[in-house]
């Protein structure tokens, strides 16, 4: 009877530790699955990352990844404001590594407009259809 038991206690287990490590429980409010697409100048934007910082006070961001122009991650429902960072090697320019080597230039050259000061919003609800977001950045 106690070997039927063990392969279900270590399953049991095994649960406990993935619903830990996963988050599980409600730690805070509800989150929804958010994703869109981020272009600069008709080009998708690369590599980056998007923040979704709530108007509401006590409320912390959230982010994701934006990789090939495309981002996908977890939000908070709300009104956000929504700031956009990203950086890339500057063609044949370098510059000195902690070492003394040489290492290529990298910019960031998303404009304090889409970051820093960012005007940008967006709106998370529960309604998974609402939760796509598409951000068209221009250089001027």
């Amino acid at each position: 009877m106690i070997s039927n038991l063990r392969p279900f206690s270590l399953v049991y287990s095994l649960a406990i530790v993935a619903c830990l490590l996963a988050g599980c429980g409600s730690d805070g409010p509800p989150k929804y699955q958010v994703s869109g697409e981020v272009t600069f100048d008709g080009k998708p934007v690369e590599e980056g990352q998007i923040i979704f910082t709530p108007t509401e006070a006590g409320v912390g961001p959230d982010a994701g990844i934006i990789k090939g122009g495309k981002f996908s991650f977890l939000s908070k429902e709300g009104d956000k404001k929504v700031s956009i960072e990203a950086t890339r090697e500057v063609p044949g320019k370098t510059t000195s590594d902690f070492k003394g080597g040489q290492v290529p230039l990298v910019e960031s050259y998303i404009p304090a407009r889409y970051n820093k000061q960012t005007k940008l919003e967006a709106t998370v609800s529960d309604v998974a259809a609402d939760n796509k977001f598409e951000f068209d950045l221009t250089k001027d």
